[in-house]
C-alpha cells in the first residue's frame, strides 16, 4: 500500500491507522505530498493512495532514522544492509524534506 497525504495531516498518522486496519497484512508506505492529482483534478489537500499486489514478487520495507546531512551515507548502509538479498531488483525510496 503505498499512500500520500497533505504534510499538516500526515502528522497526525490517522489516515496510516484507517490503512492498516483495512489492510492488517499488507506493506504500507507513506509520505507526505504538497499536491496531488485526482481524477482530472490537482489537490493540494487530502490524500491519494493505491494498493498493489504482486504475483511472486516479494516486497519489504525498511527503514533508518536519518537527522542531519552528514548521516545519509550511514543511513544508506543500514538500508542496504536490511533490503540486502540475492533476489533484489529495485528499491523504491520515499525520505522527508525532498
Amino acid at each position: 500500500m503505498l499512500y500520500f497525504e497533505a504534510t499538516e495531516t500526515l502528522k497526525d498518522a490517522a489516515l496510516y491507522a484507517q490503512l492498516r486496519v483495512r489492510f492488517p497484512l499488507a506493506q504500507i508506505l507513506g509520505c507526505s505530498t504538497g499536491t496531488h492529482v485526482q481524477g482530472l483534478s490537482v489537490r493540494d489537500d487530502g490524500a491519494i493512495g493505491v494498493a498493489l499486489n504482486f504475483a511472486s514478487t516479494r516486497v519489504r520495507l525498511a527503514a533508518a532514522p536519518i537527522d542531519t546531512e552528514e548521516q545519509s551515507f550511514a543511513c544508506d548502509v543500514q538500508i542496504g544492509t536490511q533490503l540486502m538479498a540475492d533476489d533484489l531488483a529495485a528499491v523504491f525510496v520515499l525520505s522527508d524534506g525532498l
